[in-house]
């Protein structure tokens, strides 16, 4: 369940905003291009034209001002090429609030768990063959991952309270999962 939670007076936490599924105000990445739009786009462009839409959201939010830093986790099944999402989320960050931001991007293995021999292993990422019995039935436990795991931003000064020739910005604040 997505959702805010203050911690002391520095620190918000944004718990688990998910890529590829609805967060709580129903914004999907699914919903980021319009149905046949005709559109040549790759994969990873949808995606972090979403991841946009959804870090200037929370960053409202929160008060963030600036978004620092993006820690995003990446299945290993979503087929997806950290190289193309970093090379998108540059170009869509330009004049924007996330303009010059640090992309983080984990990687998550594919881990599978056969019910014939209750055996869990971590599968190359579309060989889902048990290497205990040979079953071929097995749950996939990890590795469809894709979602915001925390981003870090600064959030405004009060224009009374910036001392002058100081940044405009405040101390760096972590929106992160709880």
């Amino acid at each position: 369940m997505a959702g805010l939670a203050l911690s002391g007076s520095r620190q918000v936490h944004l718990f688990g905003c998910r890529l590829g599924d609805t967060d709580r105000t129903g914004d999907a990445l699914g919903q980021a291009l319009p149905a046949n739009s005709g559109d040549e786009e790759m994969h990873e462009t949808a995606i972090v034209r979403g991841l946009m839409r959804i870090l200037e959201q929370k960053a409202a939010e929160s008060g963030i001002r600036r978004i620092v830093s993006v820690r995003l986790k990446v299945g290993r099944l979503r087929g997806l090429e950290s190289r193309q999402l970093r090379g998108c989320f540059a170009l869509f960050a330009e004049d924007t609030l996330a303009e010059g931001a640090q992309l983080i991007i984990e990687e998550v293995p594919v881990q599978a768990h056969c019910p014939a021999c209750d055996r869990s292993w971590v599968a190359a990422a579309y060989r889902l063959q048990c290497p205990g019995c040979g079953g071929t039935e097995a749950e996939i436990q990890t590795g469809r991952e894709l979602y915001i795991e925390s981003f870090e931003g600064e959030r405004a000064c009060p224009k009374d309270r910036t001392p002058a020739g100081a940044s405009p910005f405040g101390r760096r604040h972590r929106i992160t999962t709880l």
